[in-house]
């Protein structure tokens, strides 16, 4: 039920807010410089998306040349995706939580609470750490 309704406000109470604030904003200041910063916002917003993208890429490369899982680039991955597609997405409160997901800098202690959230979601399992139960067989 509780996934329900973040789906409703994500898909309906998100636009209807990014519009209130675009209408209110081409109030504040005129329609040709709302649009201008929808537009803008959207472009180089993709750019810089595009070029943190291929930094994570290269990341993932270089750890996967070391021999290391490239967990924390593969986090940053998902980050700059979704921040990318929230900077094309035309709206104010979309381009500033999608630039939050973009930067490196804010992008960091996002990924850490990212990792957190995963981490008490998913338990790994070394072998070291299993317990080996012997189990008798009895062949009838």
């Amino acid at each position: 039920m509780r996934w329900i309704i973040l789906i409703v406000a994500l898909f309906i109470g998100l636009p209807v807010l990014e519009l209130y604030l675009l209408f209110k904003l081409a109030g504040a200041t005129s329609v040709w410089v709302a649009l201008a910063i929808v537009i803008v916002t959207g472009i180089v917003g993709g750019s810089f998306a595009k070029q943190q993208g291929a930094q994570v890429l290269r990341a993932v490369v270089a750890s996967i040349a070391r021999g290391e899982l490239p967990v924390d680039a593969l986090l940053d991955g998902a980050l700059v995706l979704v921040g990318g597609v929230m900077l094309i997405t035309p709206g104010l409160i979309t381009d500033f939580v999608g630039l939050l997901f973009v930067l490196p800098a804010t992008r960091r202690p996002l990924r850490a609470l990212l990792r957190k959230k995963l981490r008490s979601k998913f338990a790994l399992v070394t072998h070291a750490e299993r317990q080996v139960q012997d189990i008798d067989f009895h062949v009838r």
